[in-house]
């Protein structure tokens, strides 16, 4: 995907106008959660993709006053420096594209003060969860970019103030202690510590849409595009009006809702040229009046700073991420404004080691090359502002009139000057002192308050962080609330603004993630809004007169950590969550009993259906199955799919991919389903498994998770739908070749008999759907009478045709703990080509090698043998798998009782030609050049199986055997196919069952063949695509919503 300078479609779900810190992530979330609605972002400047300049932490400084920034002014400022140039980014990403990236977590104190103002339900514990689910990573400055004078500054800070040096600011703020009384460190940012890039909003939730990472058809970014007005018909936001790169003007439109997340100054301004503000301002203008709302561009807050600078005796060492590297919080004051916040820090310092001075320039103050800079803010200063219009012309930057230092009381003045003095403190103490030739500004002639007010205020900056202009409140209750807590505008339908600007007050620390998480909020409460409204539960919502019966074998997963908990997903294994089906020799065959399905069970790991499964699909009989059908179905899935978050990225797993591709001479794949819908397809590579998951909580996100769970929150309105759990179905009925009815058997003992009047689909999966179908009379003839089952259907294919991905284990001891960061211990894999064709033949060059890691252990297998264990931190497995075997096996009941479990016979490398063996030898060899290779072999500490005595290819094809196991991928016994002319096919293209009328099947038991990669999704299509042929044939429409 590419953002775009034009638009043919003018009509969408959503518009946000405003590709800022906030609007990106609201579109981001959106697109994920509403993935049949459509979203269109607008910015205004151009995209940071791959745009050093912006990316480049360091670069930051000389954004200002480029093309990049609208380089605002502000009116003349009767106590403040005039001459302020208030940047405001003009790229995708906004601010967070442009600043410096300094990731404060507010204070529990700062939120007390926003309920009270009337911002409910934005309370500290609402914060600190907004900002732990932030897809931007927060982290401290790297070593390697840490000078040593910074480390001076903060020893002698602590010397001078008593204030302690702490590692993170951000984990005493968010601590018991609150960082009360203050505290001094190096700052933590949003960047990557190995490049010094930035990780702004775009970086983190727009980057990975544009290079194809995540799928979102569904969303349009629209960059270099001006919005002029919201249009507001009946007091009902409908969409924008804008001007185009080519000068070309077009009208949006916002079916759902209109999001403004312009910023402090931009989100006013266009409220104000809509006709919603303040009446006599908007007259004064001859702008028609839409709402009178006159806290538009009122309460406009900033942390107004001085600088105050000193020369070296020597230049610095280039070690700095952006010049700004620590910080420190202090407290002045025995009380702050409201008194009431025991010792929270109500003054604020950065350090510079950059020449920070144009303003001192300006009055006459030498500029020396080697300086060293500190930056006294006010953090929560009382002075109001305002933002208004100068006319009605749309290109017109608005009026700005910060007001600094004109609260009565004079509290932000003598915050002013009671940090000059501490600045000066700090540069008198060692170690710090030993650097400084001299004091260049204000100089030692400065002494006096009035001397120092006067030098501050004049020379003075700002930290950029305006806010507060459409400020969030109690609607109902304060005139001046423009917005209520769910960010709706007051006295527009469809309008919400998320930005800075809904800050009723200014947080004590820099704002970035406070917008962050405003932008999570924002998302939250539209998708919120959306789920209450639209329908996409499939059959619940293609036929909401229908009623719907879902019967399930296990407990329902909500709640249940054992289940949503992804990384801990081994242990359902075995447990009452786990039917633990017969064992084929030493395998046991785990397959799930709890809501979602062997999606609650399994490692989420998310494949696209290759083109070449595709193909042999239709090869195979199954008509309209083509590629197109599955890129279709696997866009309108509602799980999410991602590569793993840089934070459950482990260094293990880097160093293994790292080696992989060396050892074996492949590419590194940044993602498997990228490569996959690409024209060359899935090749031999190696790289991140695509995951199905939350990153925010570790969660799977299962089909329960996906479809179930938000009609079960209440979140979906779907009356027609049952959902019965514990009960176990034992027969379908069939009258007269039609299904008609299942027996089911409840948790309480009871049985009973549910009729269906239009169909019955069986989804109990490939080793239940045929056992269900056996026992109802629908199979072999031959195995029917054999356990005196009586027969209703003579249908040869049920139970045959089994097929799985066999693997076989290796065992290797780290020489140190694997790390704990993963997704699911199992996060990277390689795909590899060992034969010249596989045994169709017809692949071109699609892999036959799959190899899967894992850091958790599976060692039953090689207790059994008698092989060595090491302590479990330390296990590594590697686990080559046969994509695509030749053995195929089968499934049969061992009597008619519907309570015996059925038995699973694989016959695992029967095949007569060997090929399973060999792939999983080939496997092996690739393992071992892996491990050999630097930087993974560095964890290797030695190999314990097959062990380094086990060479020849024979050697390691009896120990693959041996050691052989089950990647728990089942599949292909009820197949589809051609009905007319493949005896062994049980259901035709549209899932249904041959020979009876009114019985499908949707699971993974009607592939026609095992597929090349993990099946999850293919499953979900398979659900996807039986939802619509169930529906069609009761009257629906695809390109309807329901019937």
């Amino acid at each position: 995907m590419s953002t775009v300078t034009d638009l043919q479609a003018l009509d969408f779900d959503y518009v946000i106008v405003g590709g800022g810190t906030a609007g990106c992530v609201i579109a981001s979330r959106l697109a994920e959660a509403l993935p049949d609605h459509k979203i269109l972002m607008i910015e205004a400047g151009p995209s940071d993709l791959d745009d050093k300049q912006i990316l480049d932490l360091r670069n930051m400084y000389n954004l200002m006053g480029s093309e990049f920034d609208y380089s605002y002014k502000t009116v003349d400022q009767t106590y403040g420096n005039s001459n302020i140039l208030h940047s405001r980014a003009k790229v995708l990403g906004g601010c967070s594209s442009h600043n410096g990236s300094l990731a404060v977590h507010p204070f529990e104190f700062d939120m007390k003060k926003w309920e009270e103002a009337g911002a409910m339900g934005w309370d500290w514990e609402t914060m600190k969860r907004l900002i732990k689910k932030l897809r931007t990573p927060i982290v401290a400055i790297h070593d390697r970019h840490r000078n040593p004078i910074v480390y001076d500054f903060l020893e002698s800070t602590n010397k001078a103030l008593d204030i302690p040096v702490v590692d993170s600011v951000n984990h005493e703020i968010t601590s018991s202690r609150g960082l009360a009384g203050g505290g001094a460190s190096f700052c933590s940012l949003t960047y990557d510590q190995s490049t010094g890039y930035r990780v702004s909003a775009s970086v983190a939730y727009i980057h990975p849409i544009l290079r194809g990472q995540e799928r979102r058809p569904n969303l349009t970014i629209l960059t270099h595009a001006w919005v002029d007005r919201i249009t507001v018909v009946n007091g009902t936001a409908t969409g924008a009006s804008l001007g185009l790169q080519s000068g070309r003007k077009i009208k949006v439109k916002a079916t759902k809702e209109t999001i403004v997340c312009a910023g402090t100054f931009d989100t006013p301004r266009l409220m104000l040229l809509s006709g919603i503000g303040p009446r006599n301002d908007l007259e004064d203008l001859n702008i028609p009046v839409v709402n009178d709302l006159p806290g538009v561009g009122e309460n406009l807050m900033d942390h107004p700073e001085a600088i105050i600078t000193w020369e070296l005796h020597e230049p610095l060492e280039d070690k700095t991420v952006m010049w700004a590297d620590a910080a420190l919080l202090a407290r002045r004051e025995p009380a702050n404004i409201n008194g009431d916040d025991g010792m929270v820090p109500d003054t604020m310092m950065h350090i510079y080691t950059m020449p920070f001075d144009v303003h001192q320039a300006a009055h006459g103050f030498d500029v020396p090359k080697n300086v060293f800079s500190l930056t006294p803010n006010i953090p929560r200063s009382r002075s109001r502002g305002k933002v208004s219009l100068q006319s009605s012309d749309p290109k017109d930057p608005p009026l700005i009139d910060f007001r600094y230092y004109t609260d009565p009381e004079g509290y932000d003045e003598k915050t002013l000057v009671w940090s000059l003095r501490a600045a000066r403190k700090i540069v008198n103490q060692d170690p710090l002192k030993k650097w400084i030739k001299r004091e260049v500004a204000p100089g030692p002639g400065c002494q006096t308050d009035q001397q120092l007010s006067e030098y501050g205020r004049k020379t003075g900056n700002t930290v950029y962080h305006p806010c507060g202009t459409a400020k969030m409140g109690d609607t109902k209750h304060d005139p001046m609330a423009v917005v209520d807590p769910a960010l709706k505008v007051k006295g527009i339908r469809k309008l919400r603004v998320a930005d800075a600007s809904v800050f009723p007050l200014i947080p004590t620390v820099n704002l970035m993630l406070t917008t962050l998480a405003v932008g999570e909020r924002a998302a939250e409460l539209i998708i919120e809004d959306a789920n209450k409204s639209f329908a996409n539960f499939r059959l619940a919502e293609y036929l909401p007169k229908k009623r719907i019966l879902l019967v399930e074998g296990g407990p329902t997963d909500e709640g249940d950590n054992r289940v949503l908990i992804l990384r801990d997903r081994l242990q359902t294994i075995g447990t009452d969550l786990d039917y633990g089906y017969t064992r084929n020799s030493h395998i046991q065959h785990s397959r799930a009993k709890v809501l979602g399905g062997c999606s609650s069970h399994n490692d989420m790991i998310s494949y696209r259906t290759t083109e070449y499964d595709s193909y042999l699909w239709q090869k195979l009989g199954c008509k309209g199955w083509d590629f197109n059908l599955f890129n279709r179905l696997l866009d309108s899935l509602r799980t999410t799919i991602r590569l793993p978050h840089p934070r459950d990225q482990s260094d293990l797993c880097k160093d293994w991919i790292t080696s992989a591709r060396a050892a074996l001479n492949i590419d590194q794949v940044h993602d498997f389903n990228q490569a996959i819908v690409s024209k060359s397809g899935l090749q031999e590579g190696t790289g991140w498994c695509n995951v199905s998951y939350d990153p925010d909580t570790g969660y799977r996100n299962s089909a329960s998770i996906a479809y179930l769970h938000p009609i079960f929150r209440g979140d979906e309105h779907r009356p027609n739908l049952t959902v019965l759990t514990d009960a176990w179905v034992s027969k379908v009925h069939i009258e007269d070749n039609t299904a008609t009815a299942i027996d089911v058997a409840l948790k309480s003992g009871h049985s009973i008999t549910v009729r269906a009047k239009k169909e019955i689909v069986l989804c109990a999966g490939a080793i239940d759907t045929p056992r269900l179908l056996l026992l109802s009379g629908i199979g072999p003839r031959q195995h029917l009478e054999s356990v005196n089952v009586p027969v209703v259907c003579d249908l040869p294919g049920v139970g045959e045709n089994l097929m799985d991905h066999p693997l076989t284990t290796m065992l290797h001891e780290l020489n140190r703990p694997a790390p704990t960061n993963t997704v699911m211990n199992s996060d990277a894999c390689f795909f590899l080509q060992a034969k010249p064709f596989n045994h169709d033949g017809d692949d071109g060059h699609i892999p036959d090698v799959m190899v899967h890691i894992f850091t958790v252990p599976f060692v039953d297998d090689f207790k059994r043998l008698g092989y060595e264990i090491p302590e479990p931190e330390r296990v590594f497995h590697f686990m080559p798998l046969v994509p695509r075997p030749k053995s195929i096996g089968r499934i049969y009941l061992k009597s008619n009782d519907p309570q015996e479990k059925p038995a699973l016979d694989f016959q695992y490398f029967t095949d007569t030609d060997g090929y399973d063996s060999a792939i999983l030898v080939e496997g092996i060899k690739a393992c071992r050049k892996v491990a050999e290779q630097e930087p993974f072999k560095s964890w290797i500490k030695r190999e314990i199986a097959p062990g380094p005595h086990v060479t020849t290819d024979e050697e390691l094809d009896q120990y693959a055997r041996d050691l052989s196991g089950t990647v728990y991928h089942p599949a292909c016994t009820t197949k589809m196919g051609d009905v007319e002319k493949d005896e062994m096919a049980v259901v035709d293209s549209e899932l249904k069952v041959r020979g009876i009328r009114g019985l499908r099947i949707a699971d993974a038991g009607v592939f026609p063949t095992m597929l090349s990669v993990n099946p999850m999704l293919t499953v979900l299509c398979v659900g996807e695509r039986c939802a619509e042929l169930v529906a069609q044939d009761a009257g629906w429409q695809r390109d309807t919503p329901r019937l």
